[in-house]
């Protein structure tokens, strides 16, 4: 549960922020500070606003813009994110932990947010393999957020 706290710790919706530790991308309202040695993630390429990985590959982390209605509950979104994983034939979904709320940090003020993570077989070949997903949608007041990250276990 500590890589948790990891990844909230990185995001932080753009304002007075120090551009020389961090990453700044999505039109300049989102930023992230990355370990040494990751790189920008090809994957998800033209999908996403921005992923990036560790170099070995293992351990990634990806945003995307959600196009929802803003009357949509943000539970209501992590519920439908949670269904696509079940749904997607290459993953087994063996466990969802129960949902935690909070607040984001921003430039002027704390936004809400909701997260859990999923234990999930990825049916690759010639091996599968076994990931622990990191799934977080946020509200910026403006728009709705989502973050993935994925570490191969054990993680």
């Amino acid at each position: 549960m500590r890589l948790v706290g990891v990844f909230v710790f990185w995001i932080t919706v753009a304002g007075s922020l120090d551009a020389a530790d961090r990453t700044v991308f999505a039109e300049d309202k989102l930023s992230i500070e990355l370990p040494d040695g990751w790189k920008k993630s090809q994957r998800n390429e033209g999908v996403t606003l921005g992923g990036w990985e560790s170099p070995d590959q293992t351990t990634s982390v990806f945003f995307q813009k959600m196009n929802v209605n803003a009357s949509v509950a943000m539970v209501e979104i992590l519920d439908g994110i949670v269904d696509n994983f079940s749904k997607t034939e290459t993953m087994k979904v063996h466990k969802v932990d129960q949902y935690k709320s909070g607040e984001v940090n921003g430039a002027d003020k704390k936004y809400p947010a909701i997260f859990t993570t999923l234990d999930v077989t990825l049916q690759a070949k010639p091996k599968d393999f076994d990931i622990k997903f990191y799934v977080f949608v946020f509200d910026t007041g403006s728009a709705q957020y989502f973050m993935q990250g994925s570490c191969v276990k054990p993680v």
